[in-house]
C-alpha cells in the first residue's frame, strides 16, 4: 500500500516529528511505500527530498497544510492520507477529497463535538490511547488502537555513574532532588499547566531547599503572551528564583536546532521524578520516555495519562478544576496542593529502585518494533483489504449509461 503520510517532519524537534522518524522506517520495512508530507518543519517552495529513502515534500501556506494535503496524496499516487496531527483543523473538502486515516490525539473528555464531526467522514480512524478508543466506541465508531511508541534499546536506563556525568554536562548539581518537566510552552493559557506545576513545586522547595526544578522548554522570555507564557516572569512572581532553584535548557539548542537522543537520555536518567500534570494529553510522549529510562512520573488521572502511568503518583480528578475550553469539551486544571503532595511523595521515595524497574517494565511494551508488528501491521492490512474490497465493488457495480460516445460509471464512495 502507498502511504502519504502527513505530519511534522522527521527532522523537527516535536512530538509529532518524533513518531514519524520512529515509525515512518518502520512501516517502509513492513513492504509499504511512504512519502512524508511535513505541514511543519519544512519551508514552502522546497522541491521534495529523500531522507531514509522516503520522499520528503513542503508545506504549502495554510499553517496545517490543507492546500497541499489533496495536491500531494494526488500526485503521489497514494492509497490512503494518514495524517498524524489533530482532527479538528481538516477542512471538508480535504476528508472528501482523499481517502483519510486520521491517527489522532482525544485530550479532552467527551470527545470534542467538532473533532467527533470531523472523523465520522474518515474512511478508517486511528487513536493512540484506549481512553481514545473508548470515546469512539461511546459513539458506535470503529477505530483501530495503535499507541505512540519509544525506542527502548536508546531510551533505557543508564548506571548510577553514568547518570552523575550527565548531569555535570546538562549542567544539573549532583546533590540536588531533580524534578523535571519536558512539555512545549505553546498556546496561551497553556495547556501543560505550568502555572500550577510551578506553584506545586514552590510548595516542595519551601519545605526541602535541596529540591530542584529542570526545565526542557522555552522560557517565553519577552514572547507573544498569546502563543507561551513567560516562565521566567512567572517563577519570580510565586517566589522561585530562575538560576537558582529552576533551571531551562539551553534556549538556543531548544529553538534552534534541538537535542539529540542521547541529551535527552541523560535528562530523563538526572531526574527524580518527571512532572506531567497538564489539563489534557492526547497522550504524553515524555511520560513514556522518562519511565523507558527508569524515571517515575507524577500525572493526571484523567484522558490518556493514567493508563500511561506505570509507576508514579497520579493527581485525580477530584483533585483538578473541570474547564470548558473553546472545542466546547472538558479538559482539567489540576490543583497545586494536590501537585505538591504527589511531589512529597516522590520525595520521600528518591532513589527507591522498585520504582525505577516498574518505570522501565511498564513502557517495554511501548518499543517501536513491538508496537509496530502488534497493532500497525495487522492495521494496515485490514485497511488495504478495505480498500480492495471497495474497488472491486466498484468495479462490480459499474453500470454503463449511453451518453453519446462517453460511458457514465455509478460510484461507491470509498
Amino acid at each position: 500500500m502507498k502511504i502519504c503520510w502527513f505530519s511534522n517532519s522527521p527532522l523537527s524537534s516535536t512530538g509529532y516529528g518524533n513518531q514519524t522518524k520512529l515509525f515512518t522506517p518502520h512501516l517502509k520495512n513492513l513492504g509499504h511505500e511512504i512519502e512524508i508530507l511535513a505541514f511543519h518543519g519544512v519551508e514552502p517552495y522546497t522541491s521534495p527530498y529523500k531522507w531514509e529513502g522516503m520522499n520528503i515534500h513542503g508545506r504549502g501556506f495554510h499553517p496545517y497544510g490543507m492546500d497541499v494535503a489533496v495536491p500531494t496524496y494526488m500526485l503521489t499516487k497514494s492509497d490512503i492520507l494518514l495524517s498524524l496531527m489533530d482532527a479538528w483543523i481538516f477542512e471538508m473538502s480535504v476528508i472528501k477529497q482523499a481517502r483519510w486515516v486520521p491517527w489522532f490525539p482525544i485530550d479532552h473528555d467527551p470527545i470534542p463535538p467538532e473533532v467527533l464531526e470531523k472523523v465520522r467522514y474518515a474512511f478508517a480512524r486511528i487513536v493512540y490511547s484506549k481512553f481514545g478508543e473508548k470515546q469512539l466506541n461511546d459513539y458506535d465508531l470503529d477505530c483501530h488502537y495503535i499507541p505512540h511508541g519509544v525506542d527502548t534499546k536508546s531510551f533505557a536506563p543508564i548506571p548510577d555513574a553514568a547518570r552523575e556525568i550527565g548531569k555535570d554536562k546538562i549542567g544539573i548539581p549532583r546533590d540536588r532532588f531533580v524534578v523535571g518537566m519536558v512539555a512545549a510552552n505553546k498556546g496561551y493559557p497553556t495547556r501543560k499547566a505550568f502555572e500550577q506545576n510551578l506553584m506545586g513545586f514552590k510548595k516542595l522547595y519551601d519545605k526541602h531547599n535541596d529540591a530542584l526544578l529542570f526545565m526542557q522548554t522555552w522560557t517565553g522570555e519577552g514572547g507573544n503572551a498569546s502563543n507561551s507564557i513567560d516562565l521566567i516572569a512567572y517563577c519570580r512572581a510565586i517566589g522561585l528564583q530562575p538560576g537558582k532553584n529552576v533551571l531551562f535548557c539551553d534556549q538556543f539548542m531548544n529553538t534552534t536546532r534541538g537535542f539529540p537522543d542521547p541529551y535527552i537520555v541523560a535528562l530523563y536518567n538526572a531526574m527524580d521524578v518527571l512532572l506531567s500534570v497538564s489539563r489534557g494529553e492526547g497522550f504524553g510522549i515524555p511520560i513514556l520516555e522518562a519511565q523507558a529510562c527508569g524515571t517515575p512520573v507524577i500525572t493526571g488521572d484523567w484522558t490518556s495519562m493514567g493508563e500511561l502511568t506505570f509507576s508514579g503518583w497520579k493527581v485525580a480528578k477530584s483533585e483538578a478544576m473541570p474547564e470548558i475550553t473553546p472545542q466546547l469539551s472538558t479538559q482539567y486544571i489540576p490543583f497545586p496542593d494536590a501537585i505538591y503532595e504527589r511531589l512529597e511523595a516522590a520525595y520521600q521515595m528518591r532513589g527507591n529502585q522498585d520504582y525505577r524497574k516498574r518505570a522501565r517494565k511498564g513502557a517495554e511494551p511501548y518499543d517501536i518494533e513491538k508496537i509496530t508488528e502488534k497493532y500497525w501491521k495487522p492495521a494496515l492490512e485490514s485497511i488495504s483489504n478495505r480498500i480492495e474490497t471497495v474497488n472491486k465493488l466498484k468495479a462490480q457495480v459499474a453500470v454503463p449509461v449511453q451518453s453519446g460516445k462517453a460511458i457514465e460509471v455509478k460510484e461507491i464512495n470509498g
